[in-house]
């Protein structure tokens, strides 16, 4: 089975917590994790991205399958539109 490629759309600190967690040995081969970054993508490519936290300790330089400006996205299909009754 091909891997699940994931986008996250932000890389703050959620966004790079939760690709960290999706980008685990024990998942290698089977997702390919990819950022959005709006300001700091060059940097994260350049030297990855460094963790200090009390669930994963302290991490140097991790990277992911891919990245691209969010300024240079566009959408391939249109949004999805919202059936909500206003307010």
């Amino acid at each position: 089975m091909a891997p699940l490629n994931i986008l996250i759309h932000g890389a703050g600190g959620i966004g790079c917590t939760y690709a960290l967690i999706l980008s685990q040995p024990a998942l290698k081969g089977k997702v390919n994790v990819h950022v959005v970054a709006r300001s700091n993508l060059q940097q994260i490519r350049d030297n990855g991205l460094d963790y200090d936290s009390v669930k994963f300790g302290k991490l140097q330089g991790v990277k992911f399958a891919g990245g691209a400006p969010a300024r240079k996205l566009r959408p391939s299909v249109p949004p999805p539109s919202c059936a909500c009754a206003p307010g």
